[in-house]
């Protein structure tokens, strides 16, 4: 409708916004953060597509929040550098320069050596949105501040001729308080010197990403309706999945094949499941949730068994679910399970899972959850971990112990440091122990 220039275009792009919005809602209140992305990645490409940049904003500020909150540090940094590139073609320079600012401060928080220069663009940022004000006559307060923002960035690496020159424009504004911008010149000297530049954002992380079209990945899910053998022929023919994945896809399809020229029904399920984990690939997953949905316990229980050998959020939907499973033996797998995905970007469903008070099992479900998060070798992970040494929890310390004693990231050392004096005596030796054979 918008390409036909109809009049029905905007009435059709709010409501397919709002849509969009109340689907990533909830999809957030769900803890589905991964398919929240989706819809805040879809809200952008509305808003590139419409060219209504607060949709662009609020798809792309959205979707850096989710990658922040699992610490996929070089993932959010990325798309705060697309949305700058975006910003900019806009002429959104305040934009542009707060969101620097506000990458600047993350990579400070997440130990990247990229903020002095993500200051140093905003500061250049801010002068071209003084400019622009400037231009466009706006009122002289709003130029003065653009400035001053410049200036404060420019202070703050040290470059201080930029600064020096920033000081001379705001001096020569028609503004009262000219004479404190004079002084501030001043006192910077006749020939005041930048500081070295400071260390780049990797040119790689400032192409634009080019993410997969989830709009179309959807329909064609729905439409395969998890069939396994027409999901491992699309894995199999998708190039950009590597070539053992692709290879065990094929080895999939012709067994099926093979199976239903033959005189059985089909592959027992056990071969069917023990393949399906073999393809190890996300789209497998669609399968086994529709194996699991009509299978019976055993069935169940081999297809929780399989969700564990496939480190997608989307694992722990199942697995969620299977927990509050009537048997006792499927929620005994779903546990056990658990404690095979451990990746960085688990932490908050593990962590969840933690805190959940309603669970049949959950003494065993709350084990799984502390050895998973005990091999994420996070800074996040560690801190859950001491939390429950200082919770003193009979049940979980000596797992919590026994996670801290074999973690493996030599970066987490200053941080089982600082730790020490904050966990009661009696657990101090395995923080101390664990820091020493970390250091070496």
């Amino acid at each position: 409708l918008h390409r036909l220039d109809s009049d029905r275009a905007r009435q059709a792009l709010a409501e397919a916004t709002t849509a969009v919005e109340e689907v990533a809602d909830h999809f957030e209140t769900e803890g589905l953060r991964e398919r929240a992305f989706d819809c805040y990645q879809l809200l952008a490409r509305i808003g590139l597509e419409t060219g209504a940049f607060e949709n662009v904003a609020e798809g792309y500020l959205n979707s850096v929040r989710i990658l922040r909150d699992d610490a996929l540090k070089l993932d959010a940094l990325r798309l705060y550098e697309a949305f700058v590139t975006l910003a900019r073609r806009a002429g959104e320079h305040h934009a542009v320069a707060g969101v620097l600012r506000e990458a600047a401060d993350y990579c400070a928080r997440a130990g990247l050596p990229y903020a002095d220069d993500l200051r140093l663009r905003a500061g250049e940022a801010w002068v071209k949105a003084a400019e622009e004000a400037a231009a466009h006559g706006h009122p002289t307060q709003i130029v003065e501040n653009a400035y001053l923002a410049a200036a404060e960035s420019y202070v703050s690496v040290r470059a201080f001729a930029q600064a020096a020159e920033v000081y001379r424009r705001v001096s020569r504004l028609e503004i009262k308080g000219r004479e404190r911008y004079k002084r501030l010149l001043d006192r910077l000297g006749k020939h005041p010197e930048d500081a070295p530049r400071p260390v780049p954002v990797p040119e790689f992380l400032k192409r634009l990403p080019d993410y997969e079209e989830v709009w179309y990945v959807d329909l064609a899910e729905w439409e395969l309706d998890g069939d396994p053998a027409l999901i491992a022929a699309g894995v199999m023919a998708d190039r950009r999945h590597p070539d053992y994945v692709r290879r065990h896809a094929l080895l999939l399809v012709l067994e099926i094949s093979r199976a239903a020229r033959g005189s059985s029904a089909g592959l027992e399920h056990r071969q069917l499941i023990g393949r399906l984990q073999e393809v190890r690939a996300y789209p497998v997953i669609a399968a086994l949730e529709r194996l699991y949905a009509g299978g019976d316990p055993e069935v169940q229980a081999m297809v929780l068994r399989a969700l564990g050998a496939l480190r997608f959020k989307r694992s722990f939907s199942t697995l969620t679910r299977a927990l509050y499973a009537d048997e006792v033996g499927v929620r005994g797998q779903a546990a056990k399970s658990l404690t095979s995905l451990y990746f960085p970007h688990a932490f908050d469903r593990l962590r969840r899972i933690f805190e959940a008070r309603d669970l049949p099992d959950g003494d065993s479900a709350r084990v799984s959850a502390v050895q998973a998060i005990g091999r994420i070798n996070t800074v996040e992970a560690l801190d859950f971990l001491c939390d429950r040494l200082r919770e003193g929890d009979r049940r979980y310390v000596g797992h919590v112990s026994a996670a801290i004693a074999e973690l493996s990231n030599n970066d987490l050392v200053p941080y089982i440091r600082q730790q020490i004096d904050l966990v009661p005596p009696a657990y101090r030796s395995v923080l101390e122990d664990t820091a020493n054979r970390l250091r070496g």
